[in-house]
């Protein structure tokens, strides 16, 4: 055991992924991309999600500027305190002199057809979220921490990738299947709009949860209660659980156009209609069209970091409420 102090010297924090309220971190990094032989940058902050972590994929949206970057076949991400400060030359790209992290990404074709959006696979990364100690401590203790066999277990580089793109607070929602009077809850980090007619949502193929949502046309996707932090993550179980009678699930409300049930400790919910999907590495990739939206609380909405971002933060007294299931 692990005395508390020698925890809190180390950087030692008990969770590989810190939940936290998504309103509480409206601090945490600006994210900007810049392109090779291109003294350009756009802030793509809100416009950028996480869509897989093997590899790791980020998809952008640039809506409908007529940047030089929309097309850029390699790109760089600068995560910056603040505003761009040009001026760093990393691997051939201008980046931000004032950043804690930057990962380059190589775009991919794909088949999902909405206007604006790129597709992104990772090639590199390096951050400074760590004073040397702090990192080797936590290299250390991921040695001796078991770890099932997996296919999504991280190792090298690919591991800073993702734990650079978890700087940015991502939402942990729940999405709702229902299949005739069957139905299954379960969460996922891998997802975001596009524009605000469209979303993308990834789950891991061969995971009974993909197979799911594959079998229907629509889906229910709610942000969640921070309160709930502890039932939303026990319920990582159900992506390999077949579905079950709907009368084994609590409800909170039934969504307004097609009367699928809304997970109970959803703050709002979005009803998506599938349109296409496209496989990379592990996941498969899922685009929806928005067809209705609703609320149900208002409430802070559950997010989580990586906790190398959240010892980062300890580091520069950011406060901020972790949350530890």
């Amino acid at each position: 055991m692990v005395p508390a102090i020698l925890k809190k010297a180390f950087g030692l924090l008990p969770q590989e992924y810190v939940c936290v309220a998504l309103e509480d971190m409206q601090d945490h990094p600006s994210v900007f991309m810049t392109a090779k032989g291109s003294a350009a940058w756009i802030d793509v902050t809100k416009s950028h999600m996480v869509l897989g972590y093997k590899p790791l994929l980020i998809g952008i949206w640039t809506g409908e500027t007529d940047s030089e970057l929309a097309d850029a076949l390699q790109v760089c991400l600068s995560f910056t305190g603040g505003a761009f400060k040009a001026g760093k030359d990393w691997r051939g790209f201008n980046t931000a002199a004032n950043c804690i992290a930057r990962l380059e990404l190589t775009r991919l074709n794909h088949e999902l057809k909405l206007p604006g959006l790129a597709i992104f696979s990772g090639d590199f990364g390096e951050h400074s979220f760590l004073p040397a100690h702090q990192e080797w401590a936590n290299r250390l203790a991921d040695r001796v921490r078991s770890k099932p066999n997996s296919d999504a277990n991280l190792a090298g580089n690919l591991y800073e990738q993702v734990r650079i793109a978890y700087c940015i607070p991502r939402t942990i929602s729940v999405i709702t299947v229902k299949d005739n009077d069957l139905l299954n809850f379960f969460p996922t980090d891998l997802h975001g709009a596009v524009g605000s007619d469209h979303y993308l949502s990834s789950l891991r193929i061969g995971g009974m949860a993909c197979g799911q949502v594959e079998n229907v046309d629509r889906i229910v996707i709610s942000r969640v209660d921070v309160d709930s932090f502890r039932q939303t993550y026990a319920l990582g179980k159900n992506h390999m659980k077949s579905l079950q009678p709907a009368d084994n699930f609590k409800v909170a409300q039934l969504s307004s156009q097609s009367g699928i049930p809304v997970y109970p400790n959803a703050t709002d919910y979005l009803e998506l209609e599938r349109e296409g999907q496209m496989d990379a590495g592990i996941h498969r990739m899922f685009s929806y069209k928005v067809v209705g939206r609703g609320q149900v609380r208002k409430s802070k909405a559950l997010a989580h970091i990586h906790r190398y971002y959240a010892q980062w933060r300890i580091n520069h007294d950011r406060s901020a409420e972790y949350f530890y299931h």
